[in-house]
């Protein structure tokens, strides 16, 4: 796996380093920091489909408020966080440190990645493109509704439905100047936008364009169920993950969908830069399924030059602690992948 794959990086006690991607770490079972210091809230915030506010998507640390109503209490401090394990890749990236005097080093240009660590001996995590987070060092995990048109078996049943109605594009703007306001101070913020899926949104182009207005990144997560010449557009401004779900996902449309963006970011010069990235999601026995996937999207020209591709192993619906139960061969072939 190439290093642009790579979200964090893991410090050892003797210097060394090693970097992962989300997927590599949740089927290698190792992103396990409980009791450690955190800078969710002070780095990084959460926004529910609610509009509730909190430090990362784990919510340690509780509620901090509503973004829709302007009323939010942002923390100044590191959090120390209370979960077995990180499930998010937003979370996973964010500076931890086992002990109180590494904090500091978070902040420091990391070593190197060199081979693998003893990870019983690991102290703190960076992420892993460091220069890229000292010009963007802020991030927003904002959920923009549970409005999906898809039903997947192991999406939690509280962030996603068919029915709910959609957040206005004033309350999106209010949210938004606030943010801009009181949490950015100055700074650059890494927007992703997710859900249920974000771009069903009517507003939603227009929130983007907005954010990256106001001098911020985006990064839209989504199913990739929109028309081609959609995403093409949404890459035009921002970045863009789409994820890979069997259980709603129509294979030529989401193959036209990759091609269409790629045949963008090669025309245009400006939208090169913008990350783009697959993530397939696979269920246990559907692990042939998904090689055969990877390899029809991997014959898109260029795609290996201007694209990513990852697996993701899933969890349970209900407890987003614990993986679905895979094979251990299925385990390892996630793990080398």
């Amino acid at each position: 796996m190439s290093n642009s794959h790579k979200s964090f990086l893991v410090v050892d006690s003797q210097g060394g380093a090693q970097g992962f991607s989300p997927e590599e770490a949740l089927s290698s079972q190792i992103s396990n920091w409980k009791g450690w210091h955190c800078s969710a809230g002070v780095d990084n915030l959460h926004i529910t489909s609610d509009g509730n506010v909190f430090t990362a998507t784990c919510a340690v640390a509780g509620f901090l408020g509503n973004v829709y109503s302007n009323n939010v209490r942002l923390p100044e401090k590191w959090i120390t966080c209370t979960k077995e394990v990180c499930v998010c890749g937003s979370d996973m990236q964010l500076r931890k440190a086992k002990f109180q005097e590494d904090i500091k080093k978070t902040y420091e240009n990391p070593p190197d990645a060199r081979g693998t660590i003893n990870m019983n001996e690991a102290r703190w995590v960076a992420p892993f493109h460091f220069k890229h987070h000292q010009d963007v060092p802020k991030t927003i995990t904002w959920d923009l509704g549970r409005r999906c048109n898809f039903s997947c078996s192991y999406c939690p049943p509280f962030t996603s439905n068919h029915h709910e109605s959609h957040k206005s594009w004033e309350s999106l703007k209010l949210a938004t100047d606030f943010i801009h306001k009181y949490f950015a101070h100055g700074k650059k913020i890494k927007w992703i936008f997710t859900g249920g899926e974000p771009t069903l949104n009517p507003s939603y182009k227009d929130l983007v364009k907005y954010v990256t207005g106001l001098g911020h990144i985006t990064h839209t997560q989504s199913n990739g169920s929109r028309p081609p010449e959609y995403f093409a557009e949404i890459i035009s401004m921002g970045c863009l993950g789409l994820s890979y779900h069997f259980e709603g996902v129509n294979k030529k449309h989401f193959i036209s969908v990759c091609q269409s963006v790629i045949d963008r970011k090669k025309q245009e010069l400006n939208v090169s830069d913008w990350w783009f990235g697959v993530r397939i999601m696979v269920p246990p026995g559907q692990l042939e399924e998904a090689l055969n996937i990877r390899n029809e999207i991997m014959t898109i020209p260029l795609f290996e030059k201007l694209g990513h591709l990852n697996f993701s192993a899933v969890y349970e619906p209900l407890n987003q602690e614990q993986l679905l139960t895979y094979s251990q061969f299925e385990l390892q072939k996630l793990k080398e992948l």
